[in-house]
């Protein structure tokens, strides 16, 4: 009797850690399923449908204005950088790239930088400028001063 209740106990514990493990695979596959259809339905999957800002990002994603941090997320509460304010500005000013290929005025930005185009818009245009050292701090976190 004492081989049967181990048995029972073994197969009740498999069967327990079996069903754990259902709803992580379940969502796991749900938000595969998200970034699969992120160019289809223009959502992403840290941008859920309720949230305050979900119109906003859709705007701004839509508009070409932002593209989020990767395919799949937009990172609405992370911070913005110099690089991506200058990106910013640059779509909304309708910037064309190409017509900023030059070699750039900062020594920390690189040419094949997809923020450089915009660095150099803004540095000739003195919308942005560096930090009077010749870098320009693309990573840094911008400031409401800045």
């Amino acid at each position: 009797m004492e081989r049967i209740g181990k048995r029972l106990l073994s197969l009740t514990l498999a069967v327990l850690l079996l069903v754990t493990l259902l709803p992580a695979q379940a969502i796991a596959a749900e938000l595969e399923s998200l970034a699969e259809n992120r160019n289809a339905s223009g959502t992403f999957v840290d941008v859920p449908e309720g949230a305050w800002f979900y119109d906003a990002v859709e705007y701004v994603s839509g508009h070409d204005i932002f593209r989020g941090t990767s395919d799949t997320e937009f990172s609405p509460y992370g911070t913005m950088t110099r690089a991506m304010m200058v990106t910013v500005l640059g779509r909304l000013s309708q910037v064309d790239p190409a017509d900023y290929t030059g070699a750039p005025a900062f020594t920390d930005v690189k040419s094949g930088n997809w923020y450089a185009p915009y660095v150099a818009w803004a540095a000739d245009s003195g919308v942005m400028n560096g930090d009077g050292n010749g870098v320009f701090r693309p990573n840094d976190p911008i400031t409401r001063e800045e």
